[in-house]
């Protein structure tokens, strides 16, 4: 199918814009080959619709948001959602599935361990010798593999928050970010619950995967989050389930999201606007809404309900489009750095409402010194990439980076 232009930001280069958004679309159809297409198609037809075998399909921002802070009318872990596969696979306790007091009791004792103090000292901690290392390699003319990078500094950042093992070792860390991709890879974007079979497969892996996890029950520092879970006299199966959705969500975002913000503005050519903070931070949430981390979001209706005129049928899915809702408003397909997004749109690739990403404030932290320091070297080109196929979270699998000479 053809794929509309998108339109261009007039104050940057045209041609250099046009290739930044062009590779974008290029890794979102590699990723999801019919979903990506049918996603397109779907978004011309309307803010919201019901498509049988799908369901309830949200494309508007606004709508989208109601949705997400509506959790008397819409649930995260009903019929279609991906909460209820979570279940069946890691067990009724893993946050992502949780709703009500339950997930405010848990995001409590987890919070502490994502405000800004705990947030600057992890980042630092965990990311900038990381980040230092990738830029000597830069100025003394090696090219970086920045997917290699993002994943090897996103499994050190996830054994650091769990507290298990050492985070200097490399071979740990990409291991653990390696877990959370196969975690990644249970949860697809099913219709319906999953067959006994495939949950007794599904569930062995998972505990096979989240021994680690288990082991450090014992061990784990009191501040970890593994610590923490102890002290609040979780038990075992509860720390796999929360252990295992951190590790699907934190091993996602960031990972996902700095080879393919730094591709963007190599692509783009405004590595200019990386050595002044508040261009930086415009720059990366804009590179973010493009880049939509979380392209659906999935819920189940609770009741009846109606929003703008359409009537939301009780135990059906929800899609939320995100990718086509954070780019519903006036030019929202091009890429303008300096873009101050329309509140209904903002940031709703983190989610919204009681459900807002736990994470948001360490993966903002983390790409904020990611592109100081790369910036740091002056502008970068892509040498060489690929993008990952058939993968359920877009992304490059290779982003060879170098300075320009």
């Amino acid at each position: 199918m053809t794929v509309a232009q998108p339109t261009i930001n007039a104050g940057g280069d045209r041609a250099a814009f046009r290739r930044a958004l062009r590779w974008e679309q290029r890794v979102q159809f590699a990723a999801h080959p019919v979903a990506y297409p049918l996603a397109l198609a779907l978004r011309r037809l309307g803010p919201v619709l019901h498509v049988p075998g799908v369901g309830h399909v949200i494309n508007a921002p606004t709508i989208a948001r109601t949705v997400l802070m509506d959790t008397d009318g819409f649930s995260k872990n009903g019929p279609g959602s991906a909460g209820q596969l979570i279940t069946q696979v890691m067990g009724d306790y893993a946050l992502l599935n949780l709703e009500g007091e339950a997930h405010h009791e848990l995001r409590a004792i987890l919070l502490s361990a994502f405000n800004s103090s705990a947030v600057h000292d992890l980042v630092e901690r965990v990311w900038r010798k990381g980040l230092d290392e990738a830029v000597f390699a830069l100025v003394s003319g090696q090219r970086v593999d920045l997917a290699r990078l993002a994943a090897l500094l996103t499994g050190r950042t996830m054994r650091h928050l769990l507290g298990i093992g050492h985070i200097d070792d490399d071979a740990m860390s990409l291991a653990t970010f390696e877990l959370g991709e196969k975690m990644v890879s249970v949860v697809r974007l099913r219709s319906k619950p999953l067959s006994p079979s495939v949950v007794a497969r599904s569930r062995q892996r998972f505990l096979a995967f989240t021994n680690e996890i288990a082991c450090g029950m014992e061990i784990a520092p009191s501040e970890s989050i593994i610590g923490r879970l102890r002290s609040a006299g979780f038990n075992e199966s509860r720390v796999r389930g929360v252990g295992a959705a951190l590790l699907l969500t934190g091993t996602g975002t960031v990972s996902t999201a700095l080879p393919r913000t730094a591709a963007i503005v190599s692509d783009a050519e405004i590595w200019g606007r990386t050595g002044d903070r508040e261009s930086r931070l415009h720059t990366i949430d804009e590179c973010l809404r493009i880049i939509t981390p979380s392209p659906v979001m999935l819920r189940s209706v609770r009741h009846d309900t109606v929003i703008a005129n359409h009537r939301f049928r009780e135990g059906r899915r929800v899609a939320i489009m995100t990718y086509a809702a954070v780019r519903g408003f006036e030019d929202g397909d091009s890429l303008h750095p300096d873009r101050k997004t329309p509140p209904p749109a903002r940031d709703l690739h983190f989610g919204a409402g009681a459900h807002h990403c736990i994470g948001y404030a360490l993966a903002r932290a983390e790409l904020d010194l990611s592109m100081e320091r790369l910036g740091s070297v002056g502008p970068l080109r892509v040498a060489r990439r690929r993008v990952a196929h058939n993968v359920l979270i877009p992304r490059y699998s290779l982003v060879e980076v170098e300075t320009v000479r």
